[in-house]
């Protein structure tokens, strides 16, 4: 898929990039002996659904003795790692002749822009256990390694998969979903009928579904980490959502669809952009026979994704 590729590239970039960045820093401030690192993605890099148009979601985390860097401008480990993250997306960000390499999200970090740049291992122990709010929970339940030094990687991966498995006031945790969504349905509406991400039974809540289920149901699902999709798909096989085979093929229409608007449209939410001709093409790259079809199916999978996430909100409850 589309999405995969744009990943794959998007990480090879990153991880290039970033040892690059890291090897020019330390000719500076040296290096902090027996320090490792980990860049955690979230959003669609995370789940391997980048698009055209999609930014960078991460933040750096790390684990480092109480020491000074060795080199001739030497730092304490919060400063080193947080002007290394800085010149990381000063790197991301750089002008050039074709534009920016990518934008970069780093909103997720714990205490969100009020926090440091750079998180060290022990505070996001400590900020995910006692801190966190649901909608950071529900991200973590995609967020995954992409890069990093030492075994801090494998040492993430554990902390977030016992994060996502702690006990949660399902009631709760519901309540917080459901709030989330009346809320953005409020001051994000769709920009466009095909504005699949933000309509009433859109990617939203299909991404609201399978996330909310990994903070409730975790034990069950067994996928800690993993794409919405492969979490609808498992929540069918095992019966806490009885669609869930349907809504992961309706998760994947969405996506292709939005996947051929980032590519082909400099402005996908506007009604002159969708052209006669692009209208065939997106009908031909979904495989329907013309675009009538198209935007009917689409408008019924809306109302089968509104009426699954009611009807899994009202069952997670009693579980």
């Amino acid at each position: 898929m589309a999405g995969e590729q744009f990943t794959a590239l998007a990480e090879t970039l990153l991880n290039r990039l970033f040892a690059s960045v890291q090897e020019e820093f330390a000719r500076r401030h040296g290096l902090i002996e027996g320090a490792s690192t980990a860049l955690l993605a979230f959003g669609k890099m995370a789940s391997r659904e980048m698009t055209f148009t999609s930014d960078l979601d991460f933040i750096l985390l790390y684990d480092a003795p109480d020491a000074e860097s060795d080199g001739e401008r030497p730092l304490a480990p919060s400063h080193y790692f947080a002007r290394l993250t800085q010149r990381l997306v000063a790197a991301l960000a750089a002008p050039t002749s074709e534009g920016v390499l990518y934008e970069t999200d780093m909103r997720l970090r714990p205490s969100g822009n009020a926090g440091p740049l750079a998180t060290s291992l022990a505070s996001f122990r400590s900020y995910q256990r006692g801190e966190a709010w649901t909608w950071e929970h529900l991200a973590l339940s995609r967020a995954r390694v992409v890069a990093g030094t030492g075994d801090l990687p494998t040492v993430v991966e554990r902390e977030m998969a016992e994060v996502m498995a702690l006990p949660r006031d399902k009631d709760k945790i519901i309540d917080d979903v459901v709030s989330m969504r009346a809320l953005m349905a409020k001051e994000r509406k769709p920009r466009h009928a095909f504005d699949l991400k933000l309509a009433d039974g859109g990617l939203v809540d299909l991404e609201f579904i399978a996330q909310s289920a990994q903070l409730v149901a975790g034990a069950q699902i067994d996928l800690p980490q993993a794409p919405p999709a492969e979490v609808l798909t498992r929540l069918g096989e095992i019966g806490l959502v009885p669609k869930g085979q349907r809504l992961a093929e309706i998760h994947t229409v969405y996506a292709t669809v939005l996947q051929i608007m980032s590519s082909a449209l400099v402005s996908p939410f506007k009604d002159e952009a969708w052209s006669p001709a692009f209208q065939d093409l997106l009908a031909q790259l979904c495989h329907y026979p013309d675009f009538g079809r198209l935007a009917l199916d689409v408008s019924e999978m809306q109302g089968e994704v509104a009426a699954a996430a009611a009807a899994w909100y009202e069952a997670a409850r009693r579980l």
